[in-house]
């Protein structure tokens, strides 16, 4: 049997990899069972035309397999034998993201019709498991899957998902490519691979499993909210949810910006803030949350501790505030973030234990934290003062207020007004903490 052993690397590679990599080839060498062993080797920062060339150079040389092993990366013992022991089309070993939180470097879909993947997050340890799709940083793959399908085998490829160009990394391209021609992908969780760059192992991914598991009850939550509050199927959900910026631009279109009026109602009665709010909260603004609430734990350890969170959409802070036994308010002009969130805390109330009902159509207290995130750069120019002593007078003395603003950027955020100088200066006046 002929194994071809496929390395693309920069113009230098890590220490621990040569190491690493000389030992396993050791381990092919005594191991007794007569394999030929070709190294093929690429330079170049173009991973998909150096992984072509990789694997013509290993099919004109007769290879039965080819295994593409990433100069990042640290295999476990014996991980090539136990590979080809498996006897699959395509198979690979476990390793992880570079960056928190350590996610496993392969990919999953609800369907196989499926266009986009979604990151793999809950699976066991010493299992073999079908994907969507794999990284090549240690993957074995049967000669027979390249002479199946058309070159280019390996592309970034651009693909139209939702209405958006999204690019599709190569290894993705070459999995997908293979399915369409009936090989399925495998990932053997038990193969774990040290990843270079700060090194990282299975211990990474397991100090955030806990907390991919709790993301993950959260956007369940999230769904069954919504299908509720609008009468979908989950279906529907995740296509607003996947298409929120465009729905939500729809409705604002329609608006006269010049008209506040008309502003203040678009806030009011728009149906699909809401679903952009969510998305943002449980995707990319979520570590911004879970900061958020870690300084208030911190700075605010008793949880009779009065928080106001203005303008606060969909209430996803405010939820994860009240899940830790804080009292807490919210004002949200939108009627349909309310309905949501009616439905959520009644929801959780028991299942959570959420003491603290939030939502208050009067505000007749004082609060020691008012959380204002994302609000004033929507405010109107003639409202802005008004917006601004309102919430100055809900403040305890020695209170504080936690805001971010992002004002202009219109062809960006064109819901967005401009920062002047006056309402900086309101602003600075504003987070004073005045003791």
């Amino acid at each position: 049997m002929k194994l071809g052993i496929c390395v693309p690397m920069s113009h230098m590679i890590p220490a621990g990899f040569l190491i690493n990599f000389i030992n396993r080839l050791l381990e092919l060498h005594m191991n007794g069972r007569n394999y030929e062993v070709r190294l093929y080797m690429q330079e170049g920062t173009v991973i998909d035309a150096a992984r072509n060339k990789l694997v013509d150079q290993a099919l004109d040389e007769g290879c039965d397999y080819i295994m593409f092993i990433d100069a990042d990366m640290i295999l476990p013992e014996n991980a090539i034998d136990n590979l080809i022991n498996m006897n699959l089309d395509i198979v690979s070993g476990l390793y992880f993201t570079k960056g928190r939180p350590y996610l496993p470097v392969a990919r999953i879909k609800d369907e196989d019709k499926d266009i986009s993947h979604r990151y793999l997050e809950d699976f066991e340890i010493g299992k073999v498991m079908k994907v969507a799709g794999t990284g090549f940083g240690c993957i074995l793959i049967k000669a027979e899957v390249f002479k199946s399908i058309k070159y280019p085998y390996f592309k970034f490829e651009w693909k139209e998902i939702n209405g958006k160009q999204v690019q599709l990394a190569e290894d993705l391209y070459f999995c997908d490519k293979a399915k369409a021609a009936g090989y399925d992908t495998y990932l053997n969780t038990g193969i774990v691979c040290g990843h270079i760059g700060g090194e990282i192992n299975l211990s990474h991914f397991l100090m955030y499993k806990e907390q991919i598991l709790l993301d993950k009850a959260a956007r369940e939550d999230v769904f069954e909210c919504l299908m509720e509050l609008d009468n979908i199927d989950k279906e529907e959900v995740e296509l607003r949810l996947r298409t929120s910026m465009e729905l939500r631009k729809a409705e604002w279109d329609k608006v006269d910006k010049d008209n506040s009026k008309e502003v203040l109602d678009y806030y009011v009665n728009n149906n699909y803030e809401l679903y952009d709010h969510l998305k943002w909260h449980l995707n990319s603004r979520r570590p911004f949350d879970k900061k958020v609430l870690e300084t208030i734990k911190k700075l605010y350890p008793d949880k009779t501790t009065e928080i106001l969170d203005y303008g606060c959409g969909g209430g996803q802070m405010a939820f994860m505030l009240a899940e830790e036994g804080y009292q807490v308010t919210t004002v949200e002009p939108n009627k349909k973030s309310n309905e949501f969130m009616n439905i959520r805390f009644d929801k959780n109330r028991e299942k959570r234990k959420i003491i603290h009902y939030p939502i208050s159509k009067q505000l007749k207290n004082k609060y020691d934290v008012i959380l204002c995130f994302d609000v004033f750069e929507h405010i109107p120019d003639e409202k802005f003062e008004d917006v601004v002593n309102e919430i100055k007078g809900l403040k305890k003395a020695g209170g504080i207020v936690l805001t971010t603003v992002s004002f202009g950027a219109q062809d960006i955020h064109p819901m967005h007004y401009d920062l002047t100088h006056e309402k900086k200066e309101l602003l600075l006046d504003l987070v004073k903490t005045v003791e």
